[in-house]
């Protein structure tokens, strides 16, 4: 078995008192525990208004069905009963942490040269023999990892959001896959799709995949997105007096 990354998945919305009230102390705690967990906001279609929700509703009420969300905020860890947001603490993180995956997974992005496109790279492997009973889905969603807005969108007040769900890929659905893994065995999933025009920050942009069993939702893993930077050009006549030089060109993650 392999290290598990835990998947945190919010539904809140821009107009919901209770969800700015929750999201800062939910929001600090995911910072915290950045090198275990990744998240993903789905800002829903009600108590009120929400352009987020406008912008794509049909893959967050695939969701919000999916878990039979009635009210927001609400959330669900590793696929398990949604519960509050302050239910879910660093010390539960940890505990879920420790949960070993019988699947690696790791996903890489690059954006085209204009910006107007993304390619998805999702590399899953057995990390031990699995049977589920199924259906077993790898979803895939663009996210956009901070939303600043200069004025509240909704009635909330807030004016802060991340990690919020744009796009899933091919659907909320999802790509499906076997229900029977060997250790070792391993899939490649390609995504080459245009960018959605309603983006707010194409520098925000981040990929969150995550293999979830449908007869118990639990995921079985989840990771985020490394960018693919395609390197810079180096200048000769600025080497000779650098005082630092990034080696290799290009790089990732530092």
């Amino acid at each position: 078995q392999t290290q598990r990354t835990v998947l945190l998945e919010e539904f809140t919305q821009a107009s919901c008192g209770p969800c700015a009230q929750a999201n800062p102390s939910f929001n600090k705690t995911l910072t915290a525990n950045e090198s275990k967990a990744v998240s993903i906001k789905y800002q829903t279609s009600w108590p009120g208004v929400d352009p987020m929700n406008a912008q794509n509703k049909t893959d967050v009420a695939t969701r919000v069905t999916y878990y039979d969300v009635q009210g927001v905020p609400d959330v669900s860890m590793d696929g398990g009963a949604t519960n509050s947001p302050s239910a879910f603490t660093t010390t539960s993180i940890t505990k879920e942490y420790g949960v070993a995956s019988p699947f690696s997974l790791k996903v890489t992005q690059e954006l085209n040269k204009a910006k107007d496109s993304i390619d998805i790279e999702v590399d899953i492997e057995g990390a031990k023999d699995f049977t589920t009973a199924g259906p077993f889905y790898l979803r895939v969603a663009l996210i956009e990892k901070a939303i600043v807005f200069t004025k509240a969108p909704g009635s909330n007040g807030e004016k802060e959001f991340y990690n919020v769900m744009r796009k899933m890929y091919p659907s909320a659905e999802g790509t499906s896959l076997d229900l029977k893994w060997t250790k070792g065995q391993t899939k490649r999933v390609s995504i080459k799709v245009p960018l959605p025009t309603y983006i707010y920050d194409k520098a925000q942009l981040g990929v969150i995949a995550f293999l979830q069993t449908d007869n118990d939702k639990v995921v079985q893993q989840a990771a985020k997105s490394v960018s693919i930077v395609t390197g810079v050009n180096e200048n000769a006549a600025l080497e000779t007096n650098a005082k630092m030089i990034v080696f290799p060109n290009p790089m990732t993650d530092a």
